[in-house]
């Protein structure tokens, strides 16, 4: 996709709300091993000088791994580094994540071909943490594979958390939902 292509911003409603939304992407940052330098909350900085607005959090992140390179490669970089995540609540409570496309923004830095693709994924896993369409289709995997009821559900999650693999939680599942066998 070309500069002229690509968008200038990259939003994607999220299946949680705006809370569970910045948490979970603050524990997909962490659990990723980048770092969170700021988490700058605008809708208390709003209420700090008397003015409303609906929640909105940014999160700054990154790792030097992957941006130091970029940043040596163009020191100009410097200046959209490290990464940005924008969390918002609209106003009918749904909660959307946003952010500038880092590959675009870098290849207008000037950044060599090689090293703009590095940080794309940082940014994309955020979305995939907290999309509604993966999410629902996990659920409806989750009871294909359980072939439980749903007053069952909790002896069955409770072997899911344990993330087993597939095949010997389906086997797990199965038996217990089975009803005993006659003695």
């Amino acid at each position: 996709m070309s500069d002229t292509q690509a968008p200038d911003i990259v939003e994607q409603m999220s299946a949680l709300p705006f809370d569970a939304t910045v948490e979970r992407l603050v524990q997909t940052i962490a659990g990723r091993g980048m770092t969170i330098f700021a988490r700058i909350d605008h809708a208390a900085n709003a209420r700090a000088v008397g003015m409303t607005m609906l929640p909105a959090t940014v999160l700054i992140y990154g790792n030097a791994r992957g941006g130091t390179p970029i940043m040596l490669a163009t020191p100009s970089a410097a200046l959209d580094l490290p990464l940005h995540v924008l969390v918002r609540q609209r106003e009918d409570g749904k909660a959307v994540i946003a952010y500038h496309p880092i590959a675009t923004t870098l290849r207008r830095a000037g950044v060599p071909e090689d090293l703009v693709s590095r940080l794309g994924p940082a940014q994309q896993i955020l979305l995939r943490r907290c999309d509604e369409r993966r999410r629902g289709a996990a659920v409806t995997a989750y009871w294909a594979l359980a072939r439980i009821s749903p007053r069952s559900m909790t002896r069955g999650a409770s072997v899911m958390r344990n993330r087993r693999s597939s095949r010997t939680a389906a086997r797990r599942l199965r038996s217990i939902s089975r009803p005993a066998a006659a003695a």
